[in-house]
């Protein structure tokens, strides 16, 4: 009996370990893993993001010209390349497209608010390291213009433009994309290869100024122009921008080099000047002294655009000049 007994507890022994083994080793069942000795997989890792600072290093004293790839513009059809340009704010390389005279512009580092018409450009390829391409929503006909975007907003321009007002045939404004696709292409691999090499800028000079505090509060603006005007951070501090969306007004102060324009010649607070009024804007250029380029000046700027043809841009231009030129640098 104590034989039949035991027989028969065995027997149930074996149908509780095939039912249980049964159990476990079904898919719905999350005992599994840890019966047969596995470990869950791991979330894929999300992709690194570059940074502005990681890319660029200090972001005040960048050589935009180190990020430009002449032989790329040159394959894609630039010829007779020169002079180049390195500047506080951007590279210029004067150049020529199909028989035109034309500029290649890199750089103009701006903030996430600044530049509020960008866009996605949906016809670009995707970038990874949280890199985008954007296009201006409202571009030029005689330019194309494009940024590279990182993912907190900075972002970077290139502008390839005739430097006349003639905006060419069909043709001609292709070819001008062309080579604008391919300094961008450069620009890319510059990027992300960390590529940017700087500038130093001698003591007392324009570049080791931050425009923005030489400024006065945006209200004292003639005509209500400052209703809505932001104050629009840009990180070279090289260029100070105030916006305001809602009236479509905006001011920007910057630093660069070349020579005066011509224009309405004047002189603000003992610096020689040069007005230029446009139908709703008006910009107002001054000479502070010699660059470290030779044969060019270091040029301080200031530009205002309006919102409509009862505003004047230039006489709000002159208040901010009057204000901003006793506090420039002038012993370059």
């Amino acid at each position: 009996m104590d034989g039949d007994l035991s027989a028969v507890s065995r027997s149930w022994l074996f149908v509780l370990l095939a039912v249980c083994l049964t159990a476990c080793s079904s898919p719905g069942n999350s005992a599994a893993p840890f019966l047969h000795g596995n470990v869950p997989p791991s979330p894929p890792a999300a992709p690194p993001v570059l940074t502005p600072e990681q890319a660029l290093g200090d972001l005040t004293t960048i050589d935009y010209c180190s990020l430009v790839d002449l032989g790329e513009a040159s394959g894609a059809g630039a010829t007779h390349i020169g002079p180049v340009v390195s500047s506080p704010n951007k590279c210029i390389a004067f150049t020529t497209v199909s028989g035109r005279a034309t500029a290649i512009v890199v750089g103009q580092l701006a903030g996430k608010k600044a530049d509020p018409d960008r866009a996605p450009d949906v016809t670009a390829d995707k970038l990874d390291q949280g890199l985008r391409i954007q296009i201006a929503e409202y571009g030029s006909d005689k330019a194309c213009r494009r940024y590279l975007t990182f993912a907190d907003g900075t972002h970077l321009m290139v502008d390839v433009g005739f430097t006349d007002n003639d905006s060419g045939t069909v043709d001609q404004r292709a070819a001008l994309c062309t080579v604008e696709k391919a300094v961008f292409a450069g620009l890319v691999t510059d990027i992300t290869a960390r590529k940017a090499t700087h500038l130093t800028f001698p003591a007392n000079s324009l570049g080791t100024v931050d425009p923005c505090p030489l400024l006065p509060d945006p209200h004292v603006l003639p005509g209500g122009l400052a209703e809505d005007l932001e104050i629009i951070p840009v990180p070279s501090h090289h260029r100070c921008t105030w916006l305001d969306l809602v009236h479509r007004t905006d001011v920007e102060f910057s630093f660069d080099y070349g020579r005066l324009p011509t224009g309405t010649k004047t002189t603000i607070a003992g610096l020689p000047s040069v007005t230029e009024p446009h139908t709703l804007s008006c910009k107002i250029t001054t000479d502070v002294g010699a660059s470290p380029v030779p044969r060019l000046h270091q040029l301080a700027s200031l530009y205002v655009r309006v919102p409509d043809r009862g505003s004047d841009a230039c006489a709000a231009a002159m208040t901010l000049a009057t204000a901003a030129w006793p506090k420039l640098p002038t012993n370059v």
